[in-house]
């Protein structure tokens, strides 16, 4: 089932991104690199650090610029916007705003760049990524959404932007 869910999603994201022009993808250097780390079963009194508590072991945040954002939207609308889409409240997803897709703990708009629980590969030194404007967007299926899944993600395809 998901080979024709991911071929429907993909047709309406290279539909609605057709000529749309590239996005900026500008990390916001003032809040760095997070290295998600978790406290252990220790107490904090002990000092005790533990694992990563997210998939993303590391993670830089993006700005929201406003090509970024317009990109946001136009996803969001070609895959949610339907008369017939209403959440828990009996809100339209017209109605619903693009923050919802930014996840916690951030939530914000990230690059994830390591993924995993194992602190051996977290880098000792960690920058923010160089900005760039993406010319292309790659739609992956991401099930399971644990860290036990990532390994099975699969690409569907890729959406030309320009």
């Amino acid at each position: 089932i998901h080979d024709v869910a991911g071929e429907i999603v993909l047709r309406r994201l290279q539909r609605a991104f057709r000529s749309h022009g590239g996005i900026a993808c500008n990390f916001v250097e003032e809040r760095g690199v997070f290295a998600a780390r978790a406290l252990s079963t220790s107490s904090v009194d002990d000092g005790g650090e533990g694992d990563v508590q997210w998939n993303q072991s590391c993670v830089s945040i993006m700005e929201r610029s406003s090509s970024f954002m317009r990109a946001m939207q136009v996803a969001d609308e070609a895959l949610f916007s339907t008369d017939t889409l209403r959440n828990n409240n009996n809100e339209t997803s017209a109605s619903l705003s693009i923050e919802r897709h930014f996840k916690p703990p951030l939530f914000e708009p990230h690059y994830s760049f390591v993924y995993g629980n194992d602190a051996d590969r977290i880098p000792p030194s960690l920058e923010c990524p160089q900005s760039f404007v993406s010319t292309e967007m790659v739609v992956m299926w991401t099930h399971p959404s644990s860290l036990d899944g990532v390994e099975k993600w699969q690409t569907i395809g890729r959406v030309c932007l320009i």
